[in-house]
């Protein structure tokens, strides 16, 4: 798939959400819908194309943390960071739209988010070989993390707090990382 026209539906997706028409797109772009469709066969495939490139690049960056010679609490902050800067563009119209009308990509999606929580339990339960953090019941966390994220991405629940899913996870982050104490 050409980055080119990747990036430009995404621009689209900042603007539009999932509801950008095609035309839209050719216009951004400076081609015809005939050359578009050259490139890509259709907007669900476009779709499924963005959130490859998405999960790719996060991919690629996580591998860099994860053999990173770092405190392992630099780690989980440079994941989380890196999850939620990835993700900034996802606010709460684009998951609604995900979710109702390309369903098999918020599957993917939803697949995809529960694997990066399991790699962060994998950072954390580094940490508590290393000494770094108190042992903690890990099933508890994950079950936690799994729960929160899901909850987190609920279109009601961004609506009311006036949130985008990337700043919902920031705000959880640093309630797991720095609690309530006030110091």
């Amino acid at each position: 798939m050409n980055e080119r026209v990747i990036l430009a539906a995404l621009k689209e997706i900042e603007i539009h959400s999932l509801r950008f028409r095609m035309i839209d797109l050719t216009h951004r772009l400076h081609i015809s819908k005939t050359s578009l469709y050259k490139i890509v066969e259709s907007k669900d495939q476009l779709i499924y194309e963005i959130i490859n490139y998405l999960m790719n690049n996060f991919n690629q960056k996580e591998k860099s943390i994860r053999n990173a010679d770092l405190p392992v609490k630099q780690k989980i902050i440079s994941f989380v960071c890196l999850y939620t800067e990835a993700f900034k563009r996802f606010d709460k119209n684009i998951y609604a739209d995900l979710r109702t009308d390309y369903s098999s990509e918020w599957h993917r999606w939803s697949i995809f988010r529960e694997k990066k929580i399991n790699v962060l339990m994998d950072i954390l339960q580094e940490g508590i070989q290393k000494h770094e953090f108190r042992k903690v019941n890990l099933d508890v966390m994950h079950q936690c993390l799994l729960v929160t994220s899901e909850a987190l991405s609920q279109y009601i629940f961004l609506k009311k707090s006036n949130l985008t899913y990337s700043e919902a996870l920031k705000h959880l982050s640093d309630i797991i990382f720095f609690g309530l104490e006030n110091k």
